[in-house]
């Protein structure tokens, strides 16, 4: 895996290209409402949704800067804003997570899991907590699954917690004999610190003998490096989120989760593509697998240009900060459009070839000239 500092992670086509192949996914599974269909698809409005967090762009930066890159036409603030207001996008973010958590497991597998919940508070002060349950490995953290319920114990730990194996250490407000039975029924052996005031329950009963057992008792002490998630994310986006309705700031608390996936998918999948682009031996079945698989991530190139070109294309920007892929886009644009009226122009010659060799090839016109 490529450290965090790597400047491939900070390449937004690269990160676009992988959010919009497992929103994409996440549709996939929706029923078709009836209606008159918006304009643009679904999950266009999702990826620019989720590349406005990482970009940390406003409402109107994503309108100016990133919706005619990602839904082909300028999409207006107001619409993007509705959009994040939709109770059926939380549904659908929340099950990207879990494409995007399924995809980082068979990539890196994991020691043991973690459940823990947080918060993030809008504009008005208004706290949102949402539960994730983590998965933990020698060096890396990663979410799986997430829970926005807050009414019960054991609901959010259904939902946030996918099929798994090994221990899952979790604090004592997770002491509940339902949750126990949640994870045990899912494959887990739970390890979580004892309530005091809590003692009935057969799946309780049978989490507490296993807490005694001194080698989970040392194992739980490492709960504290699945709480590094949150770090994270406070650190790269705040602890407060610039919203003004409690709907929005759901929405935007898991789309960070999202962007930090896709970030760790970069890291991980640059990675393998470097392996592959500069190994000079490399087995011809083993070669096969990682390209089919890995080949859609790629986004950059090795091609070589001059340098002169290079300081032409910099003299020809429209604004400072645009980038060579919009600027060669552009010219692209403009040579396709150039090339359909040459298209044009080549047909009304030809029409007009044959009735002009008519006119000039009559020869009652040629008698009058030697006349």
């Amino acid at each position: 895996m490529l450290r965090r500092w790597d400047i491939v992670v900070e390449n937004l086509n690269l990160f676009v290209r992988i959010a919009r192949k497992f929103v994409k996914k996440a549709c996939s599974k929706l029923r078709k409402k009836r209606g008159r269909p918006p304009k643009h698809n679904i999950e266009d409005y999702l990826t620019l949704i989720i590349a406005k967090e990482e970009d940390k762009k406003t409402l109107r930066g994503a309108e100016a800067r990133l919706s005619k890159n990602i839904c082909d036409a300028r999409v207006d603030h107001s619409v993007i804003a509705y959009w994040e207001n939709k109770p059926e996008v939380e549904i659908i973010v929340a099950n990207v997570i879990e494409e995007i958590g399924i995809k980082l497991q068979r990539l890196l597998g994991y020691e043991f899991s973690m459940l823990d919940s947080t918060k993030f508070s809008n504009w008005h002060h208004d706290e949102v907590e949402f539960h994730v349950t983590n998965r933990i490995l020698k060096g890396v953290v990663y979410p799986v699954g997430t829970s926005l319920i807050t009414t019960t114990v054991h609901e959010p730990v259904e939902e946030a917690t996918p099929l798994g194996e090994g221990n899952l250490y979790a604090d004592a407000w997770y002491d509940d004999n339902k949750s126990m039975g949640v994870l045990f029924n899912k494959g887990y052996t739970p390890i979580i610190c004892p309530n005091k005031n809590r003692w009935r329950g057969y799946w309780r009963k049978k989490a507490r003998k296993l807490y005694r057992n001194i080698k989970n008792r040392y194992g739980y002490r490492q709960r504290g490096r699945g709480e590094s998630i949150f770090g994270s994310l406070t650190n790269e986006y705040g602890d407060r989120i610039k919203t003004l309705t409690v709907q929005a700031t759901r929405i935007r608390s898991l789309v960070r989760i999202v962007a930090h996936q896709v970030k760790l998918l970069m890291r991980i999948l640059e990675r393998l593509v470097r392996i592959l682009r500069h190994a000079q031996i490399i087995g011809k079945f083993i070669y096969n697998i990682l390209y089919k698989d890995y080949r859609w991530y790629i986004m950059a190139t090795t091609i070589q240009l001059d340098k002169s070109l290079v300081r032409a294309l910099k003299e020809v920007r429209e604004y400072p900060r645009q980038t060579y892929n919009e600027l060669i886009k552009n010219m692209v644009d403009v040579f396709k459009n150039t090339k359909k009226r040459n298209q044009y122009d080549e047909f009304l010659h030809k029409v007009q070839k044959a009735k002009m060799k008519e006119l000039w090839d009559n020869k009652e016109d040629e008698a009058w000239e030697n006349a």
